[in-house]
């Protein structure tokens, strides 16, 4: 990305010759009024929120369904996290592209927005409690 508007992370096979999977973060924003409201009495009053955009999670077709796709979002939640230890950032947000990426995502509790139900957050204090188990 050379314009700086998010990083790429790749995933490869063990020779490193084959790319299974990659994501991409990018810092962002989402007007508060965005958020639903039981999640606004959690977050500051500002007018924007902080956030870190997953713009893209993507495995290759013939690795589908073999856990990539989960251990790439594990990956980039993990990523997400221990970046907002250094910049702010109140959540995790992605763009579901079909209703089968919005059921992926609300299976690890992801919360779709107010206004755009194919866009989901997870809080990053849900996200520390997830790298708390994972360790």
């Amino acid at each position: 990305m050379k314009k700086k508007s998010a990083v790429v992370y790749v995933l490869t096979a063990e020779a490193k010759t084959e790319i299974i999977g990659y994501y991409t973060l990018s810092a962002s924003s989402v007007p508060l009024d965005d958020f639903p409201d039981e999640a606004t009495k959690k977050l500051s009053k500002y007018p924007n929120v902080p956030v870190t955009l997953m713009g893209r999670l993507a495995v290759d077709m013939k690795h589908r369904g073999e856990g990539y796709e989960e251990k790439l979002l594990i990956e980039a939640l993990r990523m997400s996290y221990e970046n907002s230890l250094r910049v702010a950032s109140t959540a995790v947000v992605v763009d579901a592209k079909a209703d089968e990426s919005v059921a992926f995502y609300k299976k690890f509790g992801f919360i779709s927005f107010t206004t755009r139900p194919q866009q989901l957050f997870l809080p990053i204090k849900t996200v520390e409690r997830l790298m708390a188990i994972k360790h």
